[in-house]
């Protein structure tokens, strides 16, 4: 198997500079499209489009609606990878932010189930599919737009901050729809004033789509893109048949992060005491350092090597996952913020910080988008049974113990994933200079 390239030497400082921005902020609107969908949906939806005659039957209606994300984002992850190898990572990436900006947009517009009955259900769960289609191809292209501009020493860093999207959009997310959440009586709560951080959205996905435009297409895509053979194979078909064992390994080596994540954003209001408000306050803390600390890790990576910081964050997630459990189950203020902090900003931030460069290095330039994108998601999609299954080992226990034993394999296996893989040629060069 070959791996990718880096490709030219000259980086502008600015132009580095620019495109990480640029993917820090398209990252931080589409991931703020799809928190807001959960938190209307904890909030809203199961009386608006999910009435059903027993609450089980309304409870499992919402969970259909959150699955179609695990079939959307693996296919988006393709269609759109497709596209940013054959047409650059700008319209990538671009197609992304506005697939799901006009998702989201619909949402705000929808009527209820009172107004269409199982129309709204079936148009809800159609939109959040969208959502989810887009999410697939944003990471790959963020990653690849930040890590392909940036300098060789410091593509972990400039990389990192496709990464750093996701908190701060939760943190936004919170603070958009939660004071109307408390300010607002219910009647206008469900009649209008959910609509509005929906239909809001789109005034940040213009800003974002600005700072798309200033940023040039990286130069190794560009000249990937004009001596690529007429009668080359589709990419999709490429990673399947080169490159498909580094994304059967890969899919495993990018599960640690992801249980961190769902940790700090979901199973601590499950595993706590119970005060919702405390608890949120709490990840909202956890989720404002984890935007500054994943980029000063990835600092750290540049200077020991994307595919160790790697394996460092998957010991650290195997070694701070029992401890988070535990903590979250004292029930006390101080348990559920340390037990945040050890999975958001420390946890989380050691297992993602270099993944965004590692990983897209695997893959020759002409699949690059395709490859790290069907592989991110598919890895995502490892950890999606978990809350389900996180939820009922609670249940039935009573203790996070085992919980963060499941959390801890997981990132053991994560481990014996990365060191499997080889440092990419990106990588390599780097070192070298």
């Amino acid at each position: 198997m070959r791996a990718g390239h880096a490709g030219g030497a000259a980086h502008a400082p600015t132009e580095s500079g620019v495109g990480g921005f640029a993917s820090f902020a398209a990252t931080t609107v589409v991931w703020f499209d799809f928190y807001l969908y959960g938190t209307a949906a904890a909030l809203v939806f199961a009386q608006l489009f999910f009435p059903a005659t027993s609450s089980s039957a309304s409870s499992l209606a919402s969970i259909a609606a959150l699955s179609v994300t695990l079939v959307a984002r693996p296919l988006g992850s393709i269609v759109f990878g497709v596209a940013g190898d054959l047409g650059g990572r700008k319209l990538m990436l671009v197609s992304a932010l506005l697939t799901m900006t006009l998702a989201t947009v619909l949402i705000g517009a929808l009527p209820g189930h009172g107004t269409l009955g199982e129309t709204a259900t079936i148009l809800l769960i159609t939109l959040r599919f969208l959502q989810g289609f887009a999410i697939g191809g944003m990471w790959a292209g963020a990653a690849t737009l930040a890590l392909e501009h940036a300098p060789p020493r410091w593509r972990a860093f400039c990389a990192s901050w496709a990464h750093a999207g996701a908190p701060a959009a939760s943190v936004l997310a919170s603070l958009t729809f939660l004071p109307l959440a408390t300010a607002l009586p219910d009647e206008e709560l469900l009649g209008w004033g959910w609509r509005v951080p929906f239909l809001a959205s789109g005034g940040m996905a213009l800003v974002a789509l600005v700072v798309l435009l200033l940023v040039k297409e990286p130069p190794t895509t560009v000249v990937a893109r004009r001596t690529r053979p007429a009668r080359r194979s589709a990419p999709i078909i490429e990673v399947l048949t080169r490159y498909f064992p580094r994304v059967l390994v890969g899919t495993l080596a990018v599960a640690a992060g992801g249980t961190l994540l769902f940790v700090g954003n979901t199973f601590l209001f499950v595993s706590g005491s119970g005060d919702r408000e405390g608890t949120l306050a709490a990840t909202m803390l956890a989720s404002g350092l984890t935007v500054l600390t994943i980029p000063l890790v990835a600092l750290l990576a540049d200077l020991v090597g994307h595919r160790l910081m790697m394996q460092i964050g998957a010991g650290v997630t195997a070694l701070v996952a029992v401890p988070i459990l535990l903590l979250a189950q004292l029930g006390t203020p101080v348990g559920t913020l340390l037990a945040a902090l050890l999975a958001l900003p420390i946890g989380y931030a050691f297992a993602s910080a270099a993944l965004a460069s590692w990983l897209p290095g695997l893959f020759e330039t002409g699949v690059r988008a395709t490859g790290a994108g069907m592989t991110f998601q598919l890895g995502a999609c490892i950890t999606f049974p978990l809350p389900y299954l996180a939820t009922s080992i609670l249940s039935a226990t009573g203790s996070g113990l085992l919980v963060g034993a499941l959390i801890a394999v997981i990132a053991v296996l994560s481990l014996v994933a990365v060191s499997l893989l080889p440092r990419s040629p990106m990588e390599m060069e780097a070192r070298l200079r």
